[in-house]
């Protein structure tokens, strides 16, 4: 009897070792739902306010490589995207020197002239492709938008490099991913820079780590000229990004740029 008793009791502790430590009789996971572990990376992110991001844009014509710093500290945002490009409080500005001039606005609400990036990112040639592209670089913005899916997967952990993360995944309508939280103006040209490029869902995985930070992040998008992949890599979190928008004296039109490229 006591030998039953005693088998019985060690059935009952090992039972219960195994749902504390992998999961209950319904068999769901221990731990914060896939919802709550967005929360805390944007809350995490919130907190480091900068980092190096390192960012892959594969389409059909090739894959763009850039290394970026970038500071989203409130109120905009403030990048180094390299190539002599940064952005600045709403502003996107190109180093000109190559023209004998040094420094040339380069992002166009509509209605502007098109400028020299027009043919290789319209991301800074319409208002609501250079709001959308400025939220990219928020991964604050990122996770939010991906909050407001009503259903997000949890694919398992997975490491990046050594960092043993999280993966999660959304698939949802663009305009809700990209816009989330704007006015209605700001979400309506979001809208229209996505209806234009052909873009209608976007399928985004994130890798969170054990400590809440988001280590990297996925978009996946059709658009009318092929699937296009954006891969962000977040690296030194919290580090400093000194950006300045440059002097009023030293900004020139487009129109003089390609004047001094023309007649140097």
């Amino acid at each position: 009897m006591r030998t039953s008793r005693a088998a019985a009791c060690a059935a009952v502790v090992t039972l219960a070792l195994a749902c504390g430590l992998t999961a209950c009789s319904d068999g769901t996971p221990k731990g914060p739902s896939a919802q709550e572990l967005l929360r805390r990376a944007a809350e995490t992110m919130g907190r480091a306010q900068s980092a190096v991001e390192r960012i892959d844009i594969e389409q059909p014509d090739g894959i763009q490589r850039r290394s970026a710093k970038v500071s989203w500290a409130a109120p905009e945002i403030r990048a180094d995207l390299g190539a002599g490009v940064r952005v600045v409080d709403g502003a996107a500005y190109q180093d000109a020197s190559w023209a004998g001039l040094k420094w040339v606005r380069i992002d166009g609400p509509e209605g502007r002239p098109a400028n020299a990036w027009a043919d290789r990112a319209a991301s800074f040639n319409t208002a609501g492709g250079f709001l959308r592209l400025r939220r990219q670089l928020n991964p604050v913005t990122g996770l939010t938008g991906a909050g407001a899916s009503g259903t997000v997967e949890n694919l398992g952990d997975t490491d990046v490099g050594k960092v043993r993360s999280t993966r999660l995944r959304v698939r949802m309508p663009a305009t809700d991913y990209y816009a989330a939280g704007l006015a209605t103006d700001e979400r309506a040209q979001v809208a229209q820079s996505l209806a234009a490029e052909g873009t209608s869902t976007v399928t985004a995985d994130f890798w969170i780590s054990a400590n809440g930070e988001l280590v990297k992040r996925v978009e996946a998008e059709n658009t009318s000229q092929g699937p296009r992949t954006t891969t962000t890599t977040y690296l030194d979190l919290g580090v400093a990004v000194d950006v300045q928008a440059p002097p009023a004296s030293d900004l020139s039109t487009y129109q003089e740029m390609l004047q001094h490229a023309i007649h140097p």
